[in-house]
């Protein structure tokens, strides 16, 4: 195991194009499911990947992932063998180039359902980031004895990396698995976790001989005994015209082994790659998507494929210098702003939002903390907070538009439904000011920490020329609902930047995950949105009539077609507010497509760019 936990680090450090720290840390296995007031113990490794020595390492629970947890942690070191040595709780020196092994043991006080636990592995010089599913454990703690299945994978390459050789190409990853709790069903299950990506998987279980014993499926129902040890093969399919880069943080395989509640009993994974396909551009009906944008009632139009302008246009009242209101278009830099919080060190997006949000704690002066205290920072962008959405109205200056969005009743649980609104993004806005020195005064006014929008400009859009004009509201908090300005020609800087994975001019700007998190995330509750942008992808059953409160826009051919825009393609995302503004990002084409204004049924505008014939 301690191979296995050395390989993910190795792909770590490998798909990290750069960092502040140079500390990295995973732990296996990646889920535990035992009695109440049983040990659980997982093994875990840190490693200096820097060129001088870190001193007084140690291990804790990430109180900001982790939230709380009835359970107490200890940490001894280890040797290459996984011996123990040293004492208890002793923090150890690291040198340069080295890694030291550990082994943590957690003791549930009460009973615990499936809750992720977070590691925080520091040194007096930095911290290793908390990265879901590398670093961190899914944990169960229940007064009934239940399945805990240890699994373990292998990859080819043997570095960690499930890794496709061509566009479209196929891989396989061997798992194997031992159930040391009690005899039940499972089902066996490979996943890509948090973020979807371009690849199709299938699972079968394998023979002393590593042949399949039954063709591989989606998912594999079998009843596993207590005690026994059994092994499986994932097969991995990439796409033709999508590849997956190397960003073992958030690109991975999982194989799950769930109850039949869907609950986690166990899991292993391995970071996923598959090269970017030559590119094979379908032709564009240019002036026939124009002339139909136009009579719509567009004001502009602007299509730009590999950073050069194809077509840009304005009618009445539009021109290239005239900026305009996003609108809900403006949802979209708080993925940016989560971002720079995230590459920047401030805060982990991935923290619950209580940590700086304290009304919202378990103990905190909310009236609907119980439910509040489950939001996650990444929630609040991604549709799936559970908040009630607000107001439609986009004018936020003769309020508070922070103190709105902090008391506003909750009427899901998160991660449940989809509420489009301005709640959770102004909320986000508000959580990135208390994480960076605000607190909240007697009259309900944030005062200090750094203001959200300014901090945005300076750090990234000015460098792009995509600096907005913001709407405050009344205390001069930013919109970053619906209150951003800018011109066609600038929008399509920030959609290139984004297609460009953070660079800009030869010089990243925000390392590639934080940027591939916007557009890859995949919240249950609604698959339909990442963090800040509409995803092209399939909905399937995630999209709920009756209790996701979305745009009339976006629902025209979800029920029946499954995707907001059929006839654009399935890896297209979006940036779209009222009344039309719009940007929409298409990797497999490298598009950035800029409209202000129109009206009817924007699927159209993509029928005729993409048309077969003019």
């Amino acid at each position: 195991m301690r191979i296995l936990i050395t390989a993910i680090l190795i792909s770590l450090i490998a798909g990290e194009a750069w960092a502040q720290t140079r500390l990295r840390s995973a732990v296996l296995p990646a889920t535990r499911v035992v009695e109440t007031g049983t040990p659980a113990t997982v093994f875990a490794t840190l490693i200096n990947a820097g060129a001088s020595a870190v001193s007084h390492c140690r291990i804790t629970l990430d109180a900001g992932f982790s939230g709380p947890v009835p359970v107490n942690l200890s940490f001894q070191t280890v040797n290459a063998v996984n011996q123990l040595t040293g004492s208890a709780n002793t923090p150890v020196d690291i040198p340069a180039a080295a890694a030291q092994g550990f082994l943590i043991t957690l003791t549930p006080t009460g009973e615990i359902a499936a809750r992720d636990i977070g590691f925080d592995f520091v040194c007096d010089e930095g911290r290793a980031t908390v990265t879901e599913g590398v670093n961190t454990l899914r944990l169960t703690a229940s007064d009934t004895f239940l399945p805990d299945i240890i699994a373990i994978g292998a990859t080819l390459s043997g570095d960690g990396v499930l890794r496709i050789e061509s566009a479209g190409g196929r891989q396989a990853m061997a798992a194997a698995a031992l159930n040391i709790g009690d005899t039940a069903t499972v089902t066996v299950r490979p996943v890509t976790g948090r973020y979807a990506w371009p690849i199709d998987l299938e699972v079968c279980e394998t023979g002393p001989d590593g042949r399949c014993l039954s063709p591989p499926v989606a998912s594999l129902p079998i009843n596993f005994a207590s005690g026994e040890t059994r092994t499986f093969t994932v097969f991995a399919r990439g796409d033709s015209r999508l590849g997956i880069p190397l960003m073992p943080d958030i690109a991975r395989v999982f194989l799950n082994f769930e109850a039949e509640d869907g609950s986690a009993l166990g899991a292993t994974s391995a970071a996923l790659f598959s090269p970017q396909p030559v590119r094979d551009y379908a032709p564009l009906n240019l002036q026939a998507a124009r002339d139909q944008a136009f009579v719509s009632g567009a004001r502009a139009v602007l299509i730009m494929r590999d950073g050069e302008v194809l077509l840009e246009d304005y009618r009445g009242i539009g021109a290239a210098d005239r900026a305009e209101i996003l609108n809900s278009g403006t949802k979209s830099f708080s993925c940016l702003l989560a971002g720079v919080a995230r590459d920047d060190g401030l805060f982990n997006p991935d923290d619950y939002a209580f940590v700086g949000i304290s009304a919202w704690a378990p103990d905190g002066t909310d009236p609907w903390s119980p439910v509040k205290q489950d939001i996650r920072g990444r929630d609040l962008i991604a549709l799936s907070h559970g908040l009630s959405p607000g107001p439609s109205a986009g004018d936020i200056s003769g309020f508070d538009s922070y103190e709105e969005a902090i008391n506003i009743a909750s009427i899901y649980r998160p991660d449940r439904n989809a509420i489009y609104g301005r709640s959770g993004f102004q909320a986000f806005s508000a959580l990135f000011e208390l994480r960076t020195g605000g607190e909240i005064d007697t009259d309900s006014v944030i005062q200090g920490g750094r203001d959200p929008a300014t901090y945005l400009d300076d750090r990234l859009l000015s460098v792009i020329d995509a600096v907005p004009a913001w709407n405050r509201d009344i205390n001069g908090n930013p919109n970053f609902s619906a209150g951003a300005a800018l011109t066609a020609r600038n929008w399509a800087n920030f959609g290139r930047f984004v297609l460009d994975d953070g660079m800009w001019d030869s010089q990243r700007l925000l390392t590639r995950s934080s940027i591939r998190r916007c557009l890859h995330y995949a919240s249950p509750a609604y698959l339909g949105y990442g963090l800040g942008f509409w995803l092209n992808r399939d909905v399937g059953d995630s999209y709920d009539a009756q209790r996701d409160a979305l745009p009339p826009e976006t629902r025209v051919h979800m029920p029946t077609m499954g995707r907001i825009f059929p006839a654009a393609p399935d890896d297209m995302v979006s940036a779209w507010g009222a009344f039309n503004m719009q940007m929409h990002l298409i990797r497999s084409e490298n598009l950035v497509i800029v409209k202000f204004g129109g009206s009817g049924d924007q699927n159209v505008f993509f029928e005729t760019l993409f048309a077969t014939s003019p």
